[in-house]
């Protein structure tokens, strides 16, 4: 992605939402580092480091059309909420259409589907997903479960989050499941770390 272009999505993001525009960056290092991982083991995810990256920049650009007191609501969301919540990905496909972003539509539109088909917006299961598709997918969920929310906290548990992930690992990537998953019990590590510094330097400031 263009230098500009990404600083101009990364503001807009910013004006709408600093949560949205944190967890979008999370979501495109963790997609991108998945897919260095695939292919240091050998397997083709059939997608770029690069292109993983923008593609989980973008996967939630369609929350820009989402209200702030539905994004930023600190309880659970009802039922009408949530269905608008989940028009993002139909507002996110609109506005890559037709722009040089649009090679990313399908991330943006299926990144909530998963392995057992039970997602949305139309409940897809692995086979019918693109392969970029199911690593944002992953990378979404691990950033999620890894973010406070306006109603919870950021998930602490490691092996908790792994046994959430597990049953999507496994149905997306099959026979590389164990390659992303070492991925991603890789960026939890250097996650910790991190975050474990940050602590310490805002104790002794």
């Amino acid at each position: 992605m263009d230098h500009n272009l990404k600083t101009v999505l990364l503001n807009v993001m910013y004006a709408k939402s600093v949560a949205l525009r944190d967890h979008s960056l999370q979501t495109a290092e963790i997609s991108s580092m998945i897919v260095r991982n695939l292919l240091d083991s050998g397997n083709d995810p059939a997608c770029s480091p690069e292109d993983a990256y923008t593609a989980g920049l973008l996967h939630d650009i369609g929350k820009l059309f989402v209200s702030e007191s539905i994004l930023n609501k600190p309880s659970v969301l009802t039922d009408r909420e949530m269905e608008t919540m989940r028009l993002h990905t139909s507002w996110g496909l609109q506005f890559v259409k037709n722009t040089s972003l649009e090679r990313y539509a399908e991330v943006v539109v299926h990144h909530h589907e998963n392995a057992a088909g039970t997602g949305y917006p139309h409940g897809l299961r692995a086979s019918e997903l693109a392969p970029l598709t199911k690593v944002v997918r992953i990378a979404d969920t691990l950033s999620a479960l890894l973010e406070d929310r306006p109603y919870r906290r950021s998930i602490a548990d490691d092996r908790f989050i792994l046994s959430q992930m597990e049953q999507d690992l496994e149905g997306l990537f099959n026979g590389s499941s164990e390659i992303v998953c070492k991925a991603v019990i890789n960026y939890l590590s250097a996650f910790r770390k991190h975050k474990a510094i940050k602590e310490d330097s805002y104790a002794y400031a």
